[in-house]
């Protein structure tokens, strides 16, 4: 069961977003798009459902990516949030650690945490699609296995 993972990429800086899509195309993840504004990346998100967002925290336009991520989620829960950001802020951290994001990662992003975090969403995609598989009653130790 080796789901592939679609991909938003929400980033107002360009060189950053570039080398993000680099990296992830040279691990093989579909990219479904990229955008620098909350407004822009829902827009994107409605259209082509994407199971991850990597979302900066300073975005361009009104909204920043705490409020993007939270008006996705709103719409959709299963989609996977992992924040990136240059500032470390306590009530910034606080604010997005509430949405309950997959990892909040520093700038510049480092490669193995990434993959680390996208890992992590493909891993427990396996776990919920055994879950889900093994049918509608409380799950058992041996069918989770």
């Amino acid at each position: 069961m080796n789901k592939k993972l679609k991909i938003l990429i929400v980033e107002d800086d360009g060189t950053s977003a570039h080398y993000l899509l680099i990296y992830l195309n040279t691990l093989g993840y579909e990219i479904c798009g990229k955008a620098r504004s909350g407004e822009d990346a829902i827009i994107i998100a409605n259209k082509e459902n994407p199971n991850v967002v990597i979302m900066d925290i300073c975005l361009e336009g009104d909204m920043n990516g705490i409020e993007t991520a939270r008006k996705m989620l709103e719409k959709d829960r299963n989609i996977s949030i992992i924040f990136v950001s240059t500032k470390i802020d306590p009530d910034i951290f606080k604010h997005a650690m509430a949405l309950d994001p997959v990892s909040f990662l520093t700038k510049p992003v480092d490669p193995a945490m990434l993959k680390s975090s996208l890992d992590s969403i493909k891993n427990f995609d396996v776990y919920k699609n055994i879950i889900t598989f093994a049918g509608d009653d409380e799950p058992t130790e041996t069918q989770i296995i």
